[in-house]
C-alpha cells in the first residue's frame, strides 16, 4: 500500500473496528488483516494492533464503567487471572518464527470466525449488580482467555460475553460490559510484553488508535441505548460479513 494511503487506511478500519469491539468483541478481525495488508510483518501486525486495541478499549471500558452496569471490586481477582494468562500468551507468541506466525494467523482467524458464526442463545435475565462470580472457575476463565489474547486475541470479546451468560447467567449487557473490562486487562497487559520485545510500529499504531477510540466510544454508547436490540443483530450481522469476506477472497 502507498505510504500516503496507509494512515487514513488505518484510521477508517480503526473506527469500524472500535465501534464494532465495543459492542460484539471481534474488532481484531477487521485490524489485523489490516495491518497485514499495511505490509506489516505477522510480529508488528500483533503488537501494533494491541497498542490500538488497548486505548480502544479502554474507552468503551470507562463509559459501562460509568454507568455502574457492575461493580469492579467483585471482579478483581478475574482481572489478575486474565492479566497474568495474557503475559504469557505474549511471551510465547514471541517463540514463534514470522514464517509460521503467518501461516498460523489465517487459520486461527478463519476458525474464530467459524466460531462466532454459529448460533447462539444469548439470553439470561442477570445476576444483579452485586453478583460475586465463583473464584476457581472465573479464575481459570480469566488465565486461559487472558492467554488466548495475549497469543493471538481476536473474538476475544465475544469468547468473555458468550462464557459470562452461558456459565454465570448475566444479562446480555452486563456480560458485554465486563468483557470489556477483561478485554481492556489483557490487551494492555499483551501491548506492556510487546513494547518490550519491539514489536510495536507506533506511528501507524496511533493511526488505528484514534480511530480505535472514536469507534469504540461511539459502539458502547449505542450498546448501552438500545441493549439487545442492537447487540445482538449486530453481532450476528458482522460475523456473517467477515465469514463471506475470508472465505470469498
Amino acid at each position: 500500500m502507498h505510504g500516503e494511503l496507509i494512515y487514513p487506511f488505518l484510521l477508517c478500519s480503526g473506527l469500524l473496528a472500535g465501534f464494532i469491539d465495543a459492542i460484539v468483541g471481534g474488532g481484531g478481525l477487521i485490524t489485523i488483516p489490516a495491518l497485514l495488508f499495511a505490509g506489516l510483518s505477522p510480529h508488528l501486525a500483533l503488537g501494533t494492533n494491541k497498542l490500538a486495541a488497548t486505548a480502544g478499549v479502554f474507552s468503551s471500558t470507562w463509559v459501562y464503567l460509568r454507568k455502574n452496569i457492575y461493580r469492579l471490586q467483585l471482579w478483581l481477582w478475574v482481572v489478575l487471572a486474565a492479566f497474568i494468562g495474557a503475559v504469557f500468551g505474549t511471551v510465547c507468541i514471541h517463540f514463534l518464527s514470522a514464517t509460521w506466525l503467518s501461516k498460523i494467523i489465517p487459520f486461527l482467524l478463519i476458525v474464530i470466525v467459524i466460531y462466532m458464526s454459529l448460533p447462539k442463545t444469548l439470553k439470561s435475565k442477570g445476576q444483579g449488580m452485586a453478583y460475586r462470580p465463583p473464584k476457581t472457575t472465573s479464575g481459570l476463565t480469566g488465565l486461559l482467555l487472558g492467554f488466548y489474547d495475549g497469543f493471538f486475541g481476536p473474538g476475544t470479546g465475544s469468547f468473555w460475553t458468550t462464557i459470562l451468560i452461558a456459565l454465570f447467567k448475566l444479562d446480555i449487557l452486563q456480560a458485554t460490559a465486563i468483557a470489556k473490562l477483561m478485554n481492556f486487562t489483557s490487551n494492555i497487559a499483551s501491548a506492556i510484553i510487546f513494547a518490550y520485545y519491539g514489536t510495536i510500529n507506533y506511528s501507524l499504531g496511533f493511526a488505528l488508535m484514534i480511530g480505535y477510540i472514536i469507534g469504540s466510544y461511539t459502539g458502547a454508547h449505542s450498546a448501552i441505548k438500545h441493549g439487545r436490540r442492537l447487540i445482538k443483530p449486530l453481532f450476528l450481522i458482522l460475523v456473517t460479513a467477515i465469514a463471506i469476506k475470508m472465505l470469498w477472497h
